[in-house]
């Protein structure tokens, strides 16, 4: 039995002999076969890429054997600019007759070497600007030297800061060298509903004020120096998700000379705008009834209405 090698397993054939009743051995009949207590296995290492997919390191890649049945650990390696994830890595594992064992590890970016990978770190590059506001200011969230800035220190950063150098005057008049004019629009009384006979005019009135001004203090408007400002009207229909404007309605009171069917249950409201406000307001919608009692009629007017507002 010495010359076994211990790559392969023997098998031995007796056969009983006529003389003395015994079993003797035949050399000859000795058979060997290969040795399936020993299998391979695989370790390799996996670096995740700026799209989000894994790239092998093939310099770190290893393949070896061991007996069947035995438990198999992979060294965790250390990247610069990584760290392991053992969420989505293979480290352990059996070996198991007639099958390879592949063990992946796996390891995320992480840019500031702070233990925490970029896909769930707040800071990326521990600048100690989130990557949230960096990418609002457009700056580099990997690059500790790239951050948003705050001039006057008022704890927010010039993207988000009206007034960057705390002068009391907006960064909109500094950078255009132009006064900048402020506007407000204000809603004093409020248009209501009408009901009418069908036939007969309705009226809806709103009272708006509106005040500019050119002087600032502490970044805000002045409104104790402002001055009125010229205002705008329109009229509009609503109808669904559309808002459909009434050409001949352009004051703070609307008039209609005399109803008809078709604007039964019609929904209005005015926009108003100012010279110095971009932004236009609205005031609350109203609903026009009509009443269908005694035998009067207005077909004559329904194209005031329904030019704009098909019915």
């Amino acid at each position: 039995m010495n010359n076994v090698a211990d790559d392969e397993k023997v098998f031995f054939v007796w056969k009983k002999k006529e003389y003395n009743g015994k079993y003797t051995l035949f050399d000859n009949l000795r058979i060997t076969t290969a040795d399936y207590s020993i299998t391979s296995y695989t370790v390799k290492h996996y670096l995740e890429q700026p799209d989000g997919t894994y790239k092998v390191v093939d310099a770190d890649t290893i393949s070896e054997s061991g007996k069947v049945g035995t438990p198999i650990t992979a060294d965790i390696r250390s990247y610069t600019g990584y760290v392991y994830d053992p969420v989505v890595s293979t480290q352990t594992g059996t070996l198991v007759e007639k099958k390879e064992l592949a063990l992946d590890l796996k390891y995320l970016i992480d840019t500031d070497g702070d233990g925490i990978a970029n896909k769930t770190d707040p800071d990326d590059d521990n600048d100690g600007v989130s990557d949230e506001k960096e990418k609002e200011a457009g700056t580099d969230p990997l690059d500790p030297a790239s951050k948003p800035i705050d001039t006057d220190g008022d704890g927010k950063f010039n993207y988000e800061d009206d007034d960057d150098d705390n002068d009391s005057t907006p960064d909109t008049a500094e950078l255009t060298g132009q006064s900048l004019i402020a506007g407000k629009t204000e809603i004093q009384t409020q248009p209501t509903d009408q009901t009418v006979l069908l036939g007969s005019g309705a009226t809806f009135d709103v009272t708006v004020t509106g005040m500019k001004t050119e002087v600032w203090s502490g970044g805000n408007p002045d409104w104790s120096q402002g001055t009125g400002d010229e205002l705008s009207y329109q009229r509009q229909v609503l109808s669904g998700d559309q808002r459909l404007s009434i050409p001949q309605a352009t004051g703070s009171t609307f008039a209609i000379p005399k109803t008809t069917d078709a604007m039964n249950g019609k929904k209005l409201r005015v926009a108003v705008h100012s010279h110095a406000q971009n932004v236009p307001v609205f005031s609350d919608p109203v609903t026009l009834h009509i009443l269908y009692e005694g035998s009067a009629t207005a077909t004559g007017s329904q194209a005031f209405f329904s030019t704009t507002c098909p019915v």
